[in-house]
């Protein structure tokens, strides 16, 4: 699933936030990694499409205080998460379902299981039941009796089940509304005009709230779901069409009105094979489809009524996409059919087994698709039908196995692609902003912060969330061994791990046993120290030629935290050194794995570029101290993407009249990569070049994405300067932006010309930032802006605006976005932002309910901690309590150490 952890989520905050500029002595500048650059027009649609789906992140507030997650310090228990037995091999699922009524949330369906047990003889089988109305349970042959109490189904047998042998259970159950797994969207005079309609989210464990399972991905089966609903409705499902018939009078007594259809969907063999359980899938409602296919391979994207003639402009190049897939893993598509469908009141894309669902504003419109494109998230989703799919993690602390994978398919399907969009600077800019993430949140803080691959969780969805984030450090850690290896034998070793593994769960020896076979190299300490602890390195390097010498003396120096459960890294430094103009090069090897390294490195002549690892061999920050020619070269004939930008970054802490006009040319030069020219443009803001970026702000109306970036970068350096002698440029900033806030016809633009008055403050443009608040557009980009831009601005005005946006008839992501701006502006009036909060924690949609808990812990307010307390004691679902008890703890923890004087 996408969830593009370490992404901002309001569209206010889509501009990097650049690190404080560094000028060093004697004429030599410093280069730091900085976190959260938009380098590329993906990147920024994945921040964009984060803002319109905020569940992507899984965004939770995190505990303030660090905290054993891996042992009870009370008890002496080890709170590790190890996989359930297994039990018994499950062979295939049935579900026959009736949907009466689509505006009522409940159905009735009968489960049958065919399940064979291991090693002994079955007396019990204890199945994940999450609220199901258990009303009978049947195994022919035996007598069956069964237990339930809310949560497991536990099913006795006499005689016992034999080992080996095939035993059917049969399960009768009503599903009442639950409050996740199944998300029940029924009409709304909120929504005028929109059908009811109805999806479900397996992942981490919540299909057990619609069907009763092993709700664990450590056993996989075969599905059918067979369901009855009225008609007018579509029902998508894993696996092929293998009928879709009127139902027959016996089954329309179900209590429903008019004619009714069955739809059945086989996952079974002739479909592809089995799956895991997270990843049945059951999504009904009215839909257009359009299929984007081929021949042999159905593509039906389903969307909404109306809607049809917008589906190729946005899923056009799945085709494309799937062929480009198959090539590079060695394996091709592996299923009947490809389904994108978008649903109602779902944040995100998940990765259902031939049956992706996405967010439900997933479509763009024609005038969107100037500036925009979701093939960031259609790669993603689409990777995992390989990985997380046909090859799935044993236990969720392996996820980079699936999320890792897939993020690093999503760059090699850019890679794949073609300028300004694709190639190879695309691939590295995603590579880089990777990086970038890692080094900002994954310090090396063992044993209190868990490893990307760790037994030590609270929750399941905590694995999605980690410092060790498996999306980027996954795909980092893909690239490096990419970098390590070699394309031919990366891409062997790849192919390998796909045909062997294909049908099976993997834990990450898996995958590493597999690379070393394919390598002839021992990985064991590179796979340890990148999956098996936290941490990233930060390093900082000098370099110093030694003319007399005729040496280039490099310094290293390891700055993180390093002692006994953090140990110093081990890794390979690549040096590329050339001629000022890159002509005449050579790439040098350091060896680092102690805290401090001093290496000369013998040359015939003094180098005109220094570029340290310019592939991103390391996953590592970096702050690089030389001289500001070596920069300069190194900005105009660096032979990668990467070490360029390292380039510009340093030349925006130089704060000098030359880097400066260099940035400038760079960032103007309309023949330059467009996110090569962003980065320029950040840089120019790290330096408080403002009258540059005004100049620039001008000048650069094309493509949306560089004037955007000029627009964003000019709002932040001027809004950081705050003086009374910047106040002029801040005036000027205003109206240039206000301009294109209500001239431009680039969506892009337009969105960051929003959000850019409200870092300047611009409360003279409030009525524009007001309008632009309840305006229509893509996923809501202007409203987001408008929301970061009023929270921005603080005033007053602006809370009663926020308040209009929390309510329902508006997109859940938006509403969520609302509710945090609320917090933000509870001063202009405490009692009523309180009330709105209070009652929105108990909302239909999650994203708003959970959003309401965050906003209770900004809030303060002591009357939070009984709303939490309730919530935690009687939520529901298990999402819901755990997110409760977090915002509880977060709440008791600011409370005891109140920031200042306003809290209650």
């Amino acid at each position: 699933m996408t969830h593009l952890s370490g992404l901002t989520l309001a569209a206010s905050t889509l501009l990097c936030v650049c690190s404080a500029a560094l000028t060093a002595p004697d004429d030599r500048v410093s280069i730091n990694t900085r976190t959260d650059t938009r380098t590329d027009t993906q990147i920024r649609s994945r921040a964009a499409a984060a803002a319109a789906a905020p569940s992507f992140a899984r965004s939770r507030t995190r505990n303030p205080e660090p905290r054993l997650v891996h042992f009870d310090p009370d008890t002496g228990r080890s709170l590790l998460n190890y996989p359930p037995h297994r039990g018994a091999n499950f062979l295939h699922m049935t579900l026959d379902i009736v949907i009466p009524d689509m505006n009522t949330p409940t159905f009735d369906a009968i489960e049958t299981l065919d399940l064979a047990p291991i090693g002994w003889e079955m007396d019990e089988l204890t199945l994940d039941a999450k609220l199901l109305i258990i009303s009978g349970v049947n195994c022919p042959g035996h007598d069956a009796k069964f237990t339930h109490d809310g949560q497991h189904l536990t099913i006795s047998f006499s005689p016992p089940l034999a080992v080996d042998t095939t035993a059917r259970v049969i399960i009768a159950y009503t599903l009442n509304d639950p409050p996740e797994g199944l998300i029940w969207t029924p009409e709304s005079p909120s929504w005028p005009g929109r059908a009811a309609q109805l999806h479900t989210q397996g992942e981490a464990q919540s299909n057990s709230y619609w069907f009763a399972c092993h709700d664990f991905p450590n056993v996989r089966l075969t599905t059918d779901l067979i369901v009855d609903v009225p008609q007018g409705y579509l029902v998508s499902s894993n696996g092929r069409l293998a009928e879709r018939r009127k139902a027959i009078a016996a089954n329309n007594t179900c209590g429903g009105v008019g004619p009714r259809e069955v739809f059945h969907w086989a996952q079974d063999d002739k479909a592809g094979g089995d799956h895991v359980n997270y990843l049945v899938t059951l999504v009904v409602g009215k839909f257009d489809v359009v299929d984007v296919g081929t021949r042999t391979l159905p593509m039906p994207v389903y969307v909404p009524p109306g809607r049809g003639t917008d589906v190729r402009g946005t899923y056009g190049r799945t085709a494309k996409m799937i062929d480009t897939f198959a090539d590079r893993f060695g394996t091709p598509y592996p299923w009947a059919k490809y389904t994108q469908i978008l649903a109602w009141n779902f944040g995100g894309g998940m990765e259902n087994t031939s049956a992706t669902t996405l967010y439900d504003t997933a479509l763009l419109e024609p005038a969107a698709l100037e500036d925009h494109d979701l093939e960031d998230l259609l790669s993603h989703e689409l990777a995992h039908q390989w990985f997380g799919d046909l090859i799935t993690c044993n236990s969720w602390e392996h996820l980079w196995l699936n999320e890792g994978f897939a993020e690093y398919a999503m760059a090699l399907w850019y890679q794949s692609t073609t300028p300004p969009r694709g190639g190879q600077a695309a691939y590295e800019a995603l590579m880089l902003h990777n990086f970038d993430t890692l080094v900002a949140s994954d310090t090396p803080e063992a044993p209190i912060t868990p490893a990307m691959v760790s037994k030590a969780y609270d929750d399941p969805n905590d694995t999605f969330e980690r410092a060790a984030n498996p999306y980027p450090k996954g795909a980092a850690i893909l690239h490096m061994l990419r970098q390590r290896l070699g394309d031919d034998v990366f891409f062997k070793g790849l192919r390998t791990y796909v045909n062997r593994f294909k049908h099976k769960t993997v834990e990450t020896i898996d995958f590493r046993q597999t690379m070393e076979e394919a390598s002839g190299e021992n990985l064991e300490q590179f796979f340890y120290q990148w999956c098996y602890r936290p941490g990233v390195p930060t390093l900082e390097v000098k370099t110093q030629w030694l003319a007399n010498e005729k040496q280039l003396r490099i310094d290293v120096t390891q700055t993180q935290n390093i002692d006994a459960d953090n140990p110093a890294f081990a890794f390979t430094l690549p040096v590329w050194i050339a001629d000022r103009i890159g002509q005449h090069s050579e790439t040098r090897l350091i060896e680092v794995n102690t805290t401090h390294l001093t290496t000369t490195l013998p040359l015939d002549q003094e180098p005109g570029i220094i570029a340290l690892d310019p592939s991103l061999a390391v996953l590592a920050g970096m702050k690089v101290t030389q001289a500001e020619p070596l920069w300069l070269a190194q900005l105009a004939h660096a032979p990668t993407y990467a070490a360029r930008v390292h380039a510009a970054r340093a030349l925006g802490s130089a704060v000098t009249p030359i880097a400066a006009h260099a940035l400038y040319a760079l960032a103007n030069d309309a023949s330059a990569t467009p996110s090569l020219r962003i980065e320029a443009l950040h840089a120019l803001q790290a330096g408080g070049n403002s009258n540059e970026l005004e100049a620039l702000s001008r000048v650069i109306t094309a493509p949306a994405d560089v004037a955007a970036g000029a627009i964003e970068s000019l709002a932040a350096c001027v809004a950081a300067l705050d003086t009374p002698q910047a106040r002029p440029a801040n005036a000027r900033a205003a109206s240039l932006l206000a301009a294109a806030a209500k001239g431009s016809h680039s969506l892009r633009i337009r969105e960051a010309a929003v959000a850019g008055l409200g870092k300047l403050k611009a409360t003279d443009q409030l009525p524009l930032i007001i309008a632009a608040a309840h305006s229509e557009s893509q996923s809501d980009e202007i409203r987001l802006a408008a929301l970061g831009a009023i929270a921005d601005m603080g005033v007053p005005e602006g809370l009663p605006v926020a308040l209009s946006l929390t309510k329902p008839g508006v997109l859940p992501g938006t509403r969520a976005i609302a509710i945090e701006t609320v917090a933000k502006l509870a001063a202009a009036d405490r009692e009523g932002a309180f009330t709105a909060l209070a009652a929105l924690v108990n909302d239909r949609e999650e994203r708003p309910r959970h959003a309401a808990m965050n906003a209770l812990v900004t809030l303060n307010d002591s009357r939070g901690e009984a709303v939490l307390e309730s919530l935690s004691s009687n939520a529901r679902g298990e999402s819901d309590r755990q997110h409760a008890m977090k915002c509880l703890r977060d709440l008791r923890a600011a409370r005891a150490n109140p920031p200042s004087a306003t809290a209650q």
